[in-house]
């Protein structure tokens, strides 16, 4: 394992991350993952605001259509009951009339009610439509920021990613993808040096003292694999 270029290479990446980390988390960045997300949701609103006007106009459509076959029943039944009808027929005649009053109240109930809902979601469709308009513009502007921002340190970065490649070259291949392994899932730095305290030896990584399997393989290789975090340890 050629150490010294390995730990080169290490402060380069972990100096290119946090770098780029920075930058992520600037608020310029914020700025436009606000604005991004907010017009996210109004599009998603106006999707869901169609979706729900096309129901109610279907539905409108159809209760207005029993509402005025209902209605038709009830004068095609007022005039036969004002004509000459028997008692008998008299009785089913009103049994079916105060039945279709009844109706027609329900389906009027039902068509307030779609109007009322039909008015809430031109509401919110509009509302979505000027958070959508709003956000849209917002996000250019932070993105034009963002842009503006980043670039400045474009220079740098791509000093390091040069730096990295060529550092990269020289370290051997298992050093490499163990490295690569632990920066996956973000244990930085993945070489650390040991710590003696008191003749106990200990990870500089993690703090955790070393038991005696890993101590005698450090002592033995140079190298070995902290039991707790995993990181590699070496001897100075």
């Amino acid at each position: 394992m050629k150490l010294n270029e390995l730990l080169a290479y290490q402060k380069a990446d972990i100096e290119l991350k946090r770098l780029q980390r920075g930058i992520d988390k600037s608020e310029q960045s914020k700025e436009v993952y606000f604005h991004k997300r907010e017009f996210a949701a109004a599009k998603k609103m106006l999707a869901d605001t169609e979706a729900m006007a096309d129901e109610i106009v279907a539905r409108y459509s159809e209760t207005l259509s029993a509402f005025e076959d209902s209605y038709k029943r009830v004068e095609k039944l007022s005039k036969e009951l004002d004509g000459e009808t028997d008692e008998a027929r008299e009785g089913e005649i009103l049994a079916m009339l105060e039945s279709l009053h009844a109706r027609l109240g329900e389906l009027e109930r039902r068509i307030f009610d779609l109007k009322k809902r039909s008015e809430k979601a031109l509401a919110e469709f509009s509302e979505a439509q000027k958070r959508g308009k709003y956000h849209k513009e917002a996000f250019g502007k932070a993105k034009e920021a963002y842009d503006k921002y980043a670039a400045g340190f474009a220079p740098q970065l791509e000093s390091l990613k040069k730096e990295i490649e060529t550092l990269r070259k020289a370290v051997d291949k298992e050093s490499l993808a163990v490295y690569d392994a632990l920066s996956e899932e973000k244990i930085l730095p993945a070489f650390v040096p040991l710590t003696e305290v008191d003749k106990s030896y200990v990870c500089s990584g993690c703090g955790m003292q070393l038991a005696g399997a890993a101590r005698a393989d450090l002592d033995q290789n140079g190298c070995c694999r902290c039991e707790s975090c995993r990181r590699m340890i070496f001897k100075k």
